[in-house]
């Protein structure tokens, strides 16, 4: 089976990009550090069995993979996700018929100054935690049904954990701070869960939210050192401890569940250990098409 797991290099997405390979799964990790993904890619490696891999080259599958993305830059996740689809969407060559069978995104991030937009003018955090996943994930939608996979996408942010939205400034250009901006990218994160589980019925998408992680997350979003250097002394103790804290490898064996397991094939917004949850916001007739219209307009950034 192919797997792509986007932040892949480094907490969450490599726990879980390790834990697919030690099952003889083929991976491919998305990341912007070459560095940290060849270190996983070759982790991966280690731990891969051998007989997977006769396996994998008995099936013509690709090898465990590093590729670069910035997923700020619009543009370049366009052209990758046409780049997958090809691959894994393909009727003939190589990988013909082979499909994608699960889509992991953890690649996100909060911003913890003043507000600011990328090269392409899209507000820096919502082009990470929402926008980039969306083309990602819509436009690799008949890879992950090519073959009879019906693949799953496993969004790992915020679920049920946002409140409401205002439909007509999603990119808080008015009154933005990071936690405001979280919260509307968990609640549009479920809203578009929902919208893209009733148009593909044939893959399956769940949005995470894991609880809280012993990760690099608050030392990579600029938050104060006051701040920052206790979560990174404090956090491993307590996840090492099973106090409150998971650690990434926690995660990883939720998200190998929800990508596998036939108790998950349903598409759902959950909570920490696999809890069902709800969308933190009551919708209106005509939200979500509105959202979705939004959306696929903003995903032209990047281009065709």
């Amino acid at each position: 089976m192919s797997w792509s797991s986007v932040g892949g290099t480094q907490g969450i997405g490599a726990a879980t990009a390790l834990r697919f390979a030690s099952l003889g799964a083929s991976v491919t990790v998305i990341g912007r550090s070459e560095t940290r993904g060849k270190d996983v890619v070759a982790k991966m490696k280690d731990v891969t069995p051998a007989d997977s891999v006769q396996q994998r080259n008995n099936h013509r599958l690709p090898e465990h993979a590093f590729q670069r993305l910035d997923v700020t830059n619009l543009r370049d996740v366009t052209r990758f996700a046409a780049e997958v689809a090809e691959t894994f969407g393909a009727k003939e060559g190589e990988h013909a018929g082979k499909g994608l069978h699960a889509l992991i995104l953890c690649a996100g991030g909060l911003n913890y100054g003043p507000r600011r937009e990328t090269d392409e003018g899209v507000e820096k955090t919502f082009a990470m935690n929402v926008l980039s996943r969306f083309i990602l994930t819509h436009r690799l939608v008949p890879a992950l049904c090519e073959g009879g996979s019906h693949g799953r996408v496993i969004n790992v942010l915020g679920a049920g954990n946002g409140g409401n939205v205002d439909l007509n400034d999603l990119e808080l250009k008015r009154g933005f701070n990071f936690m405001k901006a979280a919260s509307y990218h968990a609640t549009i994160n479920d809203l578009l869960t929902k919208e893209l589980s009733s148009r593909y019925p044939n893959v399956t998408f769940h949005h995470l939210f894991p609880g809280i992680t012993s990760t690099n997350g608050v030392s990579n979003n600029n938050f104060p050192s006051v701040i920052s250097i206790p979560a990174q002394i404090v956090l491993p103790i307590l996840a090492k401890m099973g106090l409150f804290v998971k650690t990434p490898q926690d995660v990883a064996e939720l998200i190998v569940r929800m990508a596998t397991a036939p108790e998950f094939e349903k598409s759902g917004l959950w909570g920490p250990n696999g809890a069902p949850v709800k969308c933190g916001m009551v919708e209106k007739d005509g939200d979500r098409e509105k959202l979705w219209r939004y959306m696929v307009e903003r995903a032209r950034v990047g281009g065709d």
